[in-house]
């Protein structure tokens, strides 16, 4: 396992936040991420875990830092190159959280396509011809 996949592991699984803990910076260039110390209060994770789980990415190259762009004394932790790689993978993760997670009626924040404001379609994994696959219409096999 590499340092992307370790982090992103560690994150994703080791994790008990809910998707409330990082959102969207306002204002900002890209895929920016402001992480608040009221967020990690509401998710019921210590200040202290999540900045060390946001240390590990940005080590990783997953993430990179950088001052608020609306001015603030926050910092933002913004996607690398590299990290926006994993965005269907965060993209699913939440999906699934938004259904899993949440009691019916329960407020919490939606994922939209800015240009249209519609949320962004379910995602799962398709078959060539583009019906969708239930898990046990997959397996994994070793490249040789």
């Amino acid at each position: 396992m590499n340092e992307m996949e370790k982090a992103a592991a560690g994150l994703l699984y080791g994790a008990k936040l809910r998707p409330a803990t990082a959102r969207p910076a306002r204002g900002g260039q890209g895929q920016a991420v402001r992480v608040q110390a009221h967020a990690a209060r509401r998710a019921r994770a210590a200040r202290n875990i999540l900045s060390d789980r946001l240390r590990k990415l940005v080590e990783a190259g997953i993430l990179e830092t950088r001052a608020a762009s609306d001015g603030t004394a926050y910092q933002e932790y913004v996607l690398t190159i590299k990290g926006e790689g994993i965005f269907p993978v965060v993209v699913a993760l939440r999906q699934w959280g938004e259904r899993q997670l949440f009691a019916g009626g329960e407020r919490h924040s939606e994922l939209i396509e800015k240009s249209t404001g519609q949320p962004i379609p379910f995602m799962s994994p398709k078959a060539g011809n583009g019906a969708e696959l239930a898990p046990a219409e997959t397996e994994v096999r070793k490249l040789r």
